[in-house]
């Protein structure tokens, strides 16, 4: 039972890094975003002023926007696989749970069983004891 307890920690705490990977790579894929619009709003500034520039910002404007799409497309992605891996979490925990639980009235059980044979090994001597002193 230790085992599996264990073992359900471990894969808890696994489940979890999970978790924290998927989010961290949701920021780095939002930051990614910033920045591209960042760089979109340089480049509409520099096409303002610059005649040679606007002529390319179009192409360079459709560019940035396929990126963008494609950062959604997988953040949206990377966001199912937390949801996913949040559901594994949740059904890992529950085993888990039911694993402790499991293990918490066993040793209830063996302690009561030790205590009921500590009792009546106690019983017996205090009659044996009783016993002895009424025969003398």
């Amino acid at each position: 039972m230790i085992n599996l307890i264990r073992m359900h920690r471990w894969r808890l705490d696994e489940k979890s890094r999970e978790i924290v990977e998927y989010e961290e790579l949701v920021d780095s894929f939002v930051h990614q975003g910033e920045l591209l619009e960042d760089e979109l709003k340089a480049e509409q500034v520099a096409a303002k002023d610059n005649t040679m520039a606007s002529l390319t910002y179009g192409e360079y404007a459709n560019s940035i926007i396929q990126r963008r799409e494609k950062l959604g497309s997988s953040i949206s992605q990377v966001e199912q696989q937390i949801q996913h891996a949040k559901e594994d979490l949740r059904l890992i925990f529950q085993e888990l749970k039911r694993y402790e639980i499991l293990k918490k009235n066993q040793d209830e059980a063996a302690l009561e069983k030790a205590n009921k044979l500590e009792q009546s090994t106690l019983d017996e001597l205090g009659i044996e004891l009783f016993r002895r002193r009424d025969q003398h």
